[in-house]
């Protein structure tokens, strides 16, 4: 089964055109078109693994790497922990969901019907997901058939602003060390964290996390994660105190 798919207006956008055609449309070949497309294969894949889940397994370690490296080099006063929290921050599915949207890979995404309807349908969640694990796919593909600096080159320059935009947010800041940084060297306590409350709305998951001392919940956060959350919270907490300077 041969698929033959206009990448050109895609590419035009990217200012990458690939040499190997069919990795494109590997990067861009959901796992349900596959299941329901049997004869289906590229570059002689079988229908098991003619899909983008090994480009995206592929695609979130050079993601990973491409972003340390920058923020690493960029930033070289900020320890471990801040660094860790940033590059968190813009690796996450709904960072990725949203440059994936701008970039309209959603346009040429190849489902199986019912999983075509789903997305087109769906909001939240799984549409994010797919999303994300998509322009994963896709950096893998262009790392494959470029190399690396063509792959960095792209990821900088469509994520450098997210990343700049999210270091000037205090809420990214490691909180949850810097509370406990204080409250151990001041109070000669250690806050814990618990989760309060979790709702899903269309999809969407929302955390509530207390933070406690002993019994007493000092400040509580929310976010679609029970680390955002945890960290919301420990912000909170760190600004009902005056601190000695």
């Amino acid at each position: 089964m041969n698929i033959s798919i206009d990448f050109s207006l895609f590419e035009k956008k990217t200012g990458i055109i690939f040499k190997d055609k069919e990795l494109l449309i590997k990067a861009f070949t959901h796992s349900s078109f596959a299941g329901e497309n049997p004869n289906f294969s590229v570059e002689g894949d079988s229908c098991k693994t003619c899909n983008n889940e090994r480009l995206e397994f592929l695609g979130d370690s050079v993601l990973g790497l491409i972003i340390s490296d920058y923020l690493f080099k960029k930033f070289p006063n900020f320890r471990e922990g801040i660094l860790t929290n940033h590059k968190t921050e813009v690796v996450r599915t709904k960072t990725l969901a949203e440059v994936a949207q701008k970039l309209e890979m959603d346009k040429f995404i190849l489902f199986g019907k019912g999983q075509k309807h789903s997305f087109k349908n769906g909001i939240g969640l799984n549409q994010r997901n797919i999303l994300a694990d998509t322009f994963e796919a896709y950096v893998a593909a262009v790392y494959l058939d470029q190399g690396y600096f063509t792959a960095r080159d792209f990821v900088l320059r469509i994520l450098v602003s997210y990343i700049d935009n999210n270091m000037s947010k205090e809420t990214l800041m490691d909180s949850k060390s810097l509370l406990a940084l204080k409250t151990q060297k001041y109070l000669k306590m250690t806050p814990s964290y618990l989760e309060l409350n979790r709702s899903n709305l269309k999809g969407n998951d929302t955390i509530k996390v207390g933070v406690f001392f002993g019994e007493v919940c000092i400040a509580d956060g929310t976010g679609e994660t029970k680390k955002d959350a945890e960290q919301y919270a420990a912000r909170k907490a760190l600004l009902t105190f005056d601190w000695p300077k």
